[in-house]
């Protein structure tokens, strides 16, 4: 593993995603293991290709805490290989729900092999993710055990947090909801990385928990930056259509915030323009006018600050740094 520079509280940002390729080589090998194992399964080329585009964000997560508490390399990379698969899965089905054409620059496995062979393929994508984790060699079975209990725990949450979502979709929606879906639907598999990471590498129970809260908090500022990212960002930079998540009515939080705080007047307004994708530059200057981008991104410093908190629990070293720089990836990126 190259080491990373340590960076304190103030880094900016450029130096935060720099320090993301420091496990490039350990990710390359999580990556080409997964698309080795789908290989020789036999799946469809487009599971493959959908599963080579992915970003490794939830594997460098796994990893960075797996050595945080100075774990085997080799049962780590197998965690994160799992995580990623999870996590590949949630995507596949995300899109058929979505009927989403797009996904990290490519055609959704949906629109290249319809949507039942699809939602077979993320099914085959969740089993193998679990069966990944409990053969890991080397490790104690009650550690084995454990890590596979986390991820069924957390993936278990994320399908009632996507499910929550869906019935709220076009429904008005609080911060207190809009939060405690959050947490189901996305931290749950920041939470997931890591647990396993921790569990994996041999870490304490309480050094478990310390990883669990700054994944949760680490996932509520990445889904905040989602939804800032579906009304400002580009398509071509995202891989994915931007407005797919207004498009769809799920609630986004500066749109939650202008719902709670702002006037009829401006409410209606911002429902309108909500409502017509090419209107989307009128609808951010609204949100500005009104503050809602402003308060949408203290919330999600302020999170970012529990995830950097959570950290200090864990002793000084160049991993906590990178677990470090993660958080303040998670609010800088621009996909």
């Amino acid at each position: 593993m190259q080491t990373p520079e340590r960076l304190d509280a103030g880094a900016d940002a450029a130096g935060a995603a720099a320090v993301l390729n420091c496990y490039a080589l350990e990710l390359e090998l999580c990556k080409r293991r997964m698309l080795d194992r789908l290989r020789s399964d036999g799946v469809h080329p487009a599971l493959v290709d959908h599963v080579a585009g992915g970003k490794m964000l939830r594997a460098l997560l796994v990893l960075a805490a797996g050595r945080a508490v100075a774990g085997d390399v080799t049962a780590v990379i197998a965690g994160a290989e799992a995580i990623e698969m999870l996590h590949a899965a949630s995507l596949v089905h995300d899109d058929i729900i979505d009927d989403a054409a797009e996904r990290r620059g490519r055609k959704a496995v949906h629109t290249r092999v319809g949507e039942g062979v699809a939602l077979v393929l993320g099914d085959y994508l969740l089993l193998t993710a679990v069966s990944v984790l409990a053969e890991i060699p080397g490790i104690p079975a009650p550690r084995l055990l454990a890590a596979t209990t986390r991820v069924c725990v957390h993936a278990r949450c994320c399908a009632l947090g996507e499910v929550a979502e869906l019935v709220a979709t076009g429904q008005a929606c609080t911060e207190e909801t809009y939060l405690a879906l959050v947490r189901a639907k996305t931290s749950s598999t920041f939470a997931a990385a890591a647990a396993v990471g921790v569990l994996l590498g041999g870490g304490s129970p309480e050094q478990v928990v310390a990883a669990e809260r700054y994944a949760e908090a680490l996932g509520v500022a990445f889904q905040i930056r989602d939804d800032i990212l579906d009304l400002t960002g580009d398509s071509a930079r995202l891989g994915k259509p931007v407005g797919n998540s207004l498009e769809h009515c799920r609630p986004l939080l500066p749109l939650v915030y202008i719902e709670s705080n702002s006037s009829p007047v401006a409410v209606s307004e911002a429902r309108r323009l909500a409502r017509d994708p090419c209107r989307r530059l009128e609808l951010l200057k609204l949100l500005e006018r009104e503050g809602a981008l402003a308060r949408t991104d203290f919330v999600q410093r302020r999170y970012i600050d529990a995830a950097l908190g959570a950290l200090m629990a864990l002793a000084p070293s160049p991993e906590r740094d990178v677990l470090a720089a993660l958080a303040r990836y998670a609010i800088s990126r621009d996909r």
